[in-house]
């Protein structure tokens, strides 16, 4: 690979949790397709891609909950205070 190609891939920028599960789930639909063919040719085992599969979920699923405490955590639901009650 030449240098310059080498520079081209380097990360340019830091991107929010949001564009990184779109980008996951992307990956994901794109390498189910090639995983069928791939298991098809002969090219990769059933085993091997539904596991390579089920951690690419499980990296999803995981950066969705840390996106939802992420969220949470930047709009906490504040108690309401103790309404004083009257006794007569």
């Amino acid at each position: 690979m030449a240098a310059n190609q080498i520079e081209l891939m380097q990360v340019k920028r830091s991107r929010d949790i949001e564009e990184c599960v779109d980008e996951l789930e992307r990956e994901f639909n794109l390498r189910s397709r090639c995983y069928i063919r791939w298991v098809a040719e002969g090219r990769m085992s059933n085993t091997d891609a539904q596991d390579r599969l089920d951690r690419q979920f499980s990296a999803i699923a995981h950066l969705r909950q840390c996106q939802e405490m992420l969220e949470k955590s930047q709009n906490p639901v504040r108690p309401t205070p103790p309404v004083p009650v009257q006794v007569q």
